[in-house]
Parts: C-alpha cells; sequence; structure tokens
C-alpha cells in the first residue's frame, strides 16, 4: 500500500493582497501553514502572484517569469525546509515564448518538472500565452504525478491521456472551483484531483469521484492521506475473479462496489502489496485496456458484411 498526504491552499482573505510582494507573503504564510500537516506535496492557485492585469501583451511579458527564477526560488527554499514537493504556478517565460505553467519543485527544491497550460483560454492566447504541446507525468517519490490548469478542465483528452501514461494523481491550479468536471475526471479516469483555486472553495477528489476534504473561509488549506494503491476497474468479467481474488490475498485487499456505474474499486491495505501487481497476478482486466478492447471489436464488427 502506497499513501500521500496532499494538501492544497487559497490566498482569500482580508485584506486582500493586491501587489506582487504581498501576493508571495501571502502565499508563503498559506505553504507554513499547509506545512504543519506534514504533506507530501502542496499545490498553490493558479497564477496566485505574477498574473499580469489587462490584456497587453507587452505587460504579460513584463510581469512573466524565468524558471528558475525569482518566484520558483522561494518556494524552492520552502520545498527544502519542509521536506514536500510543491507545485507553484506562474507566468513562465522560456525564450520567445509565454506559457501559463505549474512547475513541481520537488523535496530538494530542483524542479521536478513543468507542465504548460494544454488550452488556455482564448483571451490569454490573445494575450501572447501559448499552449502547451505535451501531457506528461512527473515522476514523483509518492507516484506518477500530472498537472492541469483552470480551463483545462473542458478537455477531456487530458486526462484520458494522463490516465492511459499511468498518472495517479493531478494537481489543477486554477481561477475557478471546476465543480463536477473534475468530479468526471475523477470518476470517468481514476484520477485523484488536487485543486487550489482563486475561491475559498479547495477539493481533494478520490477516484470514486467523491470529494474527500475541502477548504473555506474558515481553513485556507485542505490535506488529505489517499491511497495510490487502489485502481478502478469494471465489473464485467473482473467480478468472476473476485472469489479467486480473496482466497489468494483475505483481508489485504479490498473491493468496493459502485453498482450503479458498473465499476469497483480494488485497493491493497497490506505494506509491501502493490494493487497493480494484484491486477496482473490476478488476471484482472484494467479499465482503460477492456474499453479499448471493447473498441477494437467494434472496429472489427463495423468491417463484417
Amino acid at each position: 500500500m502506497r499513501r500521500v498526504r496532499a494538501a492544497a491552499v487559497h490566498l482569500q482573505g482580508w485584506p486582500a493582497p493586491s501587489t506582487y510582494d504581498e501576493k508571495v507573503s501571502r502565499a508563503l504564510e498559506r505553504v507554513d501553514r499547509a506545512a504543519r500537516d506534514c504533506p507530501d506535496a502542496i499545490c498553490l492557485p493558479e497564477g496566485f502572484a505574477n498574473w499580469p492585469p489587462g490584456d497587453d501583451p507587452k505587460v504579460y511579458r513584463e510581469y512573466s517569469q524565468t524558471v528558475p527564477g525569482p518566484l520558483t526560488d522561494v518556494f524552492a527554499e520552502r520545498a527544502r525546509r519542509y521536506n514536500c514537493y510543491i507545485i507553484c504556478p506562474l507566468l513562465h517565460r522560456d525564450g520567445r515564448r509565454l506559457y501559463n505553467s505549474a512547475v513541481f519543485l520537488d523535496r530538494k527544491g530542483e524542479v521536478a518538472g513543468i507542465y504548460h497550460k494544454y488550452v488556455p483560454t482564448i483571451w490569454e492566447m490573445n494575450c501572447g500565452v501559448s499552449p502547451g504541446t505535451e501531457i506528461e507525468p512527473i515522476k514523483c517519490d509518492f507516484g506518477m504525478a500530472g498537472a492541469a490548469i483552470c480551463y483545462d478542465a473542458n478537455f477531456l483528452n487530458i486526462p484520458e491521456e494522463y490516465a492511459r501514461k499511468g498518472t495517479e494523481i493531478i494537481f489543477w491550479p486554477s481561477m475557478y472551483e471546476g465543480g463536477r468536471l473534475l468530479e468526471v475526471w475523477a470518476m470517468v479516469y481514476g484520477l485523484r484531483i488536487v485543486t487550489a483555486t482563486g475561491t475559498p472553495m479547495n477539493h481533494i477528489i478520490d477516484i470514486d469521484g467523491r470529494i474527500r476534504a475541502q477548504s473555506c473561509e474558515y481553513n485556507p488549506t485542505v490535506s488529505c492521506d489517499m491511497n495510490l494503491d487502489k485502481r478502478l476497474l469494471h465489473i464485467d468479467s473482473n467480478h468472476l475473479l473476485w472469489d479467486r481474488l480473496k482466497e489468494k490475498y483475505g483481508g489485504a485487499v479490498l473491493i468496493q462496489t459502485l453498482r450503479p456505474e458498473a465499476y469497483f474499486i480494488l485497493s491493497t491495505t497490506k505494506p509491501g502489496l502493490h494493487v497493480d501487481d494484484v491486477i496482473r497476478e490476478c488476471g484482472l482486466e484494467p479499465l482503460r485496456v477492456y474499453l479499448d478492447r471493447a473498441l477494437g471489436v467494434r472496429k472489427r464488427a463495423l468491417k463484417r458484411k
């Protein structure tokens, strides 16, 4: 069983920070507060410090920063201090291009990976922000992580690609809450979602689409332990193997059925026992493999005369 303790913060509160220095100071205070829960990763909101006002492309370039740069350096120190990953979003300048990015800083404060917002808003792109071109998980010491940013929530190719590449948890910095769009991501693609938004309502969502924890006006941080040795599978055919599964592993594995959706969640509870190994050893068919097989059979059926 592998666990991760994920956390997120918002910057809401009176007085509202307005300058770059005020926003960074508020974010540092919130990271310090979240660190009291000893998380493995803390996510900050989209563009929390250096997002420019207005829609002038020249101003966007003036506000942008490099990576590494002043903003990531500040939070790299906190990552080292608290021995945790920090997901630091910013308006990122890389050569001639600008990106709306989420930078993963590892426990040593080093850049572990960078996600560029795959689908910026039309407004952002008109201001000179370039779309990202890659949807790649980042290998963290706790598991396979990815990011998506705000408007990305509208495009299901993003979670589908992440799911196919073995991503286990998505950090979602944003200006807005996302709501049930992200619950769909979690439920359909078997992903854990951690939101860090420009509102008081941040959520941590499990692979069944249910909210496990949330922040509010009174508590600007949210954290939650999540079992990464847990997978979403389809009941079809797999249910025939449940008896064999329980005979072999007993209470070291749990089966939670989601009958209305015809899915079930398989999880391990024993240290050192990994759910993917259990799936392979018992001949269970992973969800994406099963659905791809159905599409393959459909394609062949269409060719029948």
